[in-house]
């Protein structure tokens, strides 16, 4: 099965204006490994304020969806990882390997006429699994300067998806200065704000070793964008 690319049917799904809850309560923080929380079903891989991540079918594959309304206090949102699926497949750069691979895209209404989005995205490994060599040889094949933990990691990541200046300072790998120059562009015409954090960045393991992958990069709707979605 390939990637999802430009193709008109999945355009189609992709460009309807989908709606997602925003849990208000910020019980779950956005990680994306749910032992961190014993409250989260154990079938679910994570779940952040707008998403749950669950195993699929195919064992190289997740199924990636909405989070149900909890009640009438959650205002309904947009959903940013559609819009970053969207924008990837529209300015067609999801042949680069720092881009998650999304196979499926789908979106249902339930009798509140609520819309849910439904991905099936590939797995993907947390920066949190990896050991300390498998964490040096990444920084060593991607960066300039010196990393010293994830969190660092996904800090120079974000400054060099916000400035060509950063860019040339950190980045050292050819795919990986490319993502975070075609980042900077997204994120000027995107609808939300970028907000890459380490549960935002994950790996996935080659023949040619790790490759880090930015995996859902769009937190809250920018101001100058709320009244598309009130």
């Amino acid at each position: 099965m390939q990637p999802l690319k430009f193709l008109s049917e999945m355009l189609e799904i992709l460009d309807e204006d989908l709606v997602q809850t925003q849990i208000t309560d910020r019980k779950y923080g956005g990680a994306m490994n749910f032992q961190q929380d014993k409250k989260r079903s154990s079938s679910e891989l994570g779940r952040g304020n707008f998403s749950k991540v669950e195993p699929d079918s195919d064992p190289h594959m997740v199924t990636k969806r909405s989070i149900k309304p909890m009640g009438p206090s959650h205002n309904l949102k947009a959903d940013g990882f559609n819009q970053y699926v969207r924008m990837l497949s529209a300015n067609d750069v999801m042949d680069n390997i720092h881009f998650p691979k999304v196979y499926k895209a789908n979106t249902s209404t339930d009798k509140n006429n609520d819309h849910r989005n439904t991905f099936t995205v590939e797995r993907l490994e947390s920066l949190t699994s990896i050991s300390s060599e498998e964490f040096q040889g990444l920084v060593e094949r991607c960066f300039n300067r010196p990393v010293s933990d994830i969190d660092v990691m996904a800090e120079r990541i974000s400054e060099s998806c916000e400035s060509e200046y950063e860019r040339k300072m950190y980045i050292k790998m050819e795919t990986l200065f490319e993502a975070c120059e075609i980042m900077q562009r997204l994120s000027q015409e995107s609808d939300f704000g970028l907000d890459l954090h380490s549960d935002n960045l994950m790996v996935r393991r080659t023949p040619m070793g790790l490759q880090i992958v930015i995996s859902d990069p769009f937190g809250y709707i920018k101001r100058n964008a709320l009244h598309k979605y009130s």
